[in-house]
């Protein structure tokens, strides 16, 4: 696995104690507040894990996976 994380999570404290323990060991931790947002972010990087929060405020987690999935086939 590579080092690039994608974070898709609105609230602003998950999203800090995320990034401070990740980027501790070295990996690179992108970032995304909105679903739709997260959509964009993994179709133009490249991106070797996910991390989806669930309750987002535009779009549900579960429909970010259906797109991402979708637009990455």
């Amino acid at each position: 696995m590579g080092n690039n994380i994608l974070y898709i999570e609105d609230n602003p404290d998950n999203m800090m104690l995320v990034k401070r323990a990740l980027e501790a060991r070295g990996y690179k931790l992108l970032q995304a507040l909105t679903g739709l947002a997260g959509v964009e972010s993994a179709e133009k990087e490249e991106v070797d894990l996910i991390l989806l929060d669930i309750n987002l405020p535009d779009i549900d987690g579960y429909e970010v996976a259906k797109q991402i999935r979708r637009s990455t086939k």
